[in-house]
């Protein structure tokens, strides 16, 4: 059994989303089909405990092409003349204790910006600069 958030609208708040942890049991490997095992148990448990009818998994492994389409390997941006995935903002805006960021990153596709040598091999993780915001570990990049 693992623990994953799920991110539910919150409507009625100053806030775009809450999170609620959720249990559920996890398969390992890396094929599509065990991926695709633990995200069933995933919705499936988050429906019974948190009384959800409609879940959108946004994953490169979602069943549904919505869900695929919209996940950071997918979702287009354009920022500052820049038009990118968010997977590589994300990847390009990392800042490790021996270099980064690594903005041209910003410029790859998807699979190359996460791959990037750099990536592994410039040390621990400390933070992130994305264009003229900076920020530490303790918050999301996402959000």
């Amino acid at each position: 059994m693992t623990i994953r958030p799920i991110y539910i609208p919150a409507l009625d708040d100053d806030k775009f989303i809450s999170s609620k942890d959720v249990e559920f049991k996890w398969y390992p490997g890396f094929s599509i089909s065990q991926k695709q095992k633990s995200i069933t148990s995933l919705h499936e448990n988050a429906t019974k405990s948190l009384n959800l009818s409609k879940i959108l998994e946004i994953s490169t492994k979602s069943p549904t092409s919505l869900g695929v389409k919209c996940s950071a390997f997918n979702l287009m941006l354009e920022i500052n003349g820049f038009k990118s995935s968010v997977e590589s903002f994300y990847q390009g805006s990392k800042i490790f204790k021996n270099g980064g960021p690594y903005t041209d990153l910003y410029e790859m596709k998807s699979i190359i910006s996460k791959k990037d040598k750099r990536i592994k091999e410039s040390g621990e993780l400390i933070g992130f600069s994305f264009f003229d915001t900076h920020w530490g570990l303790s918050e999301d990049f996402y959000s």
